[in-house]
């Protein structure tokens, strides 16, 4: 399989009033295999989950050329598949498969993981 290369991009993420975290048992690991586009999103908006500082290009993808530009703006900025699909000139289904098979590869990749628990702030109760 051939290497990704990867896309560098600066990211500020402001409040994340608005998403509640992924919920599980305490204690479990999440299987980010089965999280669907928007769980994963919330997952990485609540920092559940990390997204990669430099977004990898997978040469396999079809539309490898706009895959991690669409999942930036879908995971990172929070563009809607509708608002993706308008601009890149897709229907909102192709942006939504665009999305979920990057998201695929980058889980298989290791390049999408989950953060594990602070043991500290879980001692203190926070």
């Amino acid at each position: 399989m051939a290497t990704p290369t990867c896309r560098s991009y600066a990211v500020l993420m402001a409040g994340n009033a608005d998403y509640e975290p992924v919920a599980m048992a305490p204690g479990d690991d999440m299987d980010l295999l089965t999280l669907n586009n928007d769980e994963l999103r919330r997952a990485i908006r609540t920092h559940q989950v990390s997204f990669p500082a430099e977004a990898p290009v997978f040469p396999k993808q079809t539309r490898a050329d706009i895959g991690w530009r669409v999942a930036l703006l879908y995971f990172v900025r929070c563009w809607s598949l509708s608002e993706i699909a308008q601009r890149y000139r897709l229907s909102r289904e192709r942006a939504g498969q665009i999305v979920k098979v990057w998201r695929t590869l980058a889980v298989q990749s290791g390049y999408i993981q989950e953060i594990p628990d602070d043991p500290f702030l879980r001692a203190s109760g926070d």
